[in-house]
């Protein structure tokens, strides 16, 4: 009976941090900084939209600028963004399937463990760039795909 209450309450618990996440899902449109290695110029930027798009830009200089782009398609399930590659520059497959585990998210702040791809990675930090205009980032990725996925080509 005690096993039974205790995992009881753990369900209990998990179940309120989803609810609580979702709740917060508003705090995750606006556009979001990771700096992916303080040791190097790599970083991105990752638009999320309320229109389902996520748009990101990402800039890398080792030896030379290396510049990506994004367009994907989420949803917050249960603490999880889901997110489909809509469409990109580099050699991924689209419709590769993105799930990152939200471990913290409130306006400023967003902390993520990658689920999907599997893998030996660390938590990312996002913070939120408060100035960027709605559309920055998404504006200028759909602008170079011309408004268009190669999923529909």
């Amino acid at each position: 009976m005690r096993i039974l209450t205790i995992l009881s309450l753990k369900l209990l618990f998990f179940s309120f941090c989803a609810f609580a996440i979702e709740e917060n899902q508003q705090d995750l449109i606006g556009t979001w900084i990771i700096n992916h290695d303080t040791e190097e110029v790599n970083y991105s930027f990752i638009e999320y939209e309320k229109s389902g798009d996520k748009c990101e830009i990402s800039f890398s200089l080792v030896n030379s600028l290396e510049v990506d782009m994004y367009w994907n398609k989420w949803e917050l399930i249960d603490g999880v963004i889901h997110s489909t590659l809509h469409n990109t520059t580099t050699f991924m497959e689209f419709a590769f399937h993105i799930q990152d585990k939200v471990l913290k998210l409130n306006h400023s702040e967003l902390f993520v463990d990658m689920l999907i791809p599997k893998g030996e990675y660390s938590t990312e930090y996002h913070y939120k760039n408060h100035q960027a205009k709605p559309g920055q980032v998404c504006n200028v990725v759909k602008k170079f795909f011309k408004n268009k996925s190669k999923i529909e080509s």
